[in-house]
């Protein structure tokens, strides 16, 4: 898959995920990309992606300082903002040799969603109170901002 194509993918990705008022889109080797919607996973396709699909697509989206530290640690974690779609946050790993994504919607989670979020990308126990606590210091400002208070 050409790069162009790659991000075209994503970002069409991205689109579909806004609309449906999804809060996380996962792109996973060996399976459909899926979208977590008021808490199921539901799957956008019936196409699942090899390994190399997902890993292009990762590597498509980031600059060329993320893509080494990709290559170099095999995760890697950033912020993406394309035009007329909205700020997402992506973690990006190679988990059991096979590469997946993680997209979320940027402040729209709250500390427990950011807990769950945590969860799901760190086995370690060690690591999860200190990425929940990180999480919780980059979202927890969004939940008082003008923004998302509504009428």
């Amino acid at each position: 898959m050409e790069r162009d194509q790659a991000i075209k993918f994503v970002h069409e990705l991205l689109r579909v995920m806004i609309s449906r008022k999804a809060s996380d889109l996962f792109i996973t080797a060996g399976f459909p990309p899926a979208f977590k919607v008021d808490g199921k996973m539901t799957p956008v396709s019936n196409q699942s992606l090899t390994p190399t699909h997902t890993t292009e697509l990762a590597r498509a989206i980031m600059n060329d300082k993320q893509a080494q530290e990709f290559e170099g640690s095999k995760e890697c974690n950033f912020a993406i903002s394309p035009s007329g779609i909205g700020r997402f946050r992506v973690n990006a790993f190679i988990q059991q040799g096979a590469g997946a994504m993680l997209f979320v919607v940027l402040g729209e989670l709250f500390e427990d969603e950011a807990l769950e979020l945590c969860l799901f990308c760190v086995s370690e126990e060690r690591h999860e109170t200190i990425l929940a606590d990180a999480l919780r210091r980059i979202w927890h400002p969004t939940r008082t901002s003008a923004s998302n208070t509504g009428p």
